[in-house]
């Protein structure tokens, strides 16, 4: 698989398999997200997972265990408790 076909098969795919993508896989509007802002673009370049830059949880900020501001509202679903 190219790199990708890798990101498709964890995030879209997966959410297709588990019957969430109406919820998750993409980033669209109203769906729940984690998201790493990379320095690379890992489509491109599969070590780019190495290079975070920026970690959003739950719409916040925790990049360095800090909470810098929020995304979105954040709609805690009780099968997503950590």
């Amino acid at each position: 698989m190219n790199p990708l076909q890798v990101l498709r098969t964890v995030t879209v795919n997966a959410a297709e398999l588990l019957g969430v993508q109406a919820e998750l896989g993409s980033l669209e509007p109203g769906k729940r997200a984690d998201i790493l802002v990379l320095a690379e673009d890992p489509a491109v370049n599969p070590h780019a997972i190495r290079s975070v830059k920026m970690v959003f949880q739950e719409g916040r900020n925790v990049t360095n265990g800090g909470d810098f501001g929020i995304l979105a509202p954040v709609h805690p679903q009780p099968w997503a408790a950590r």
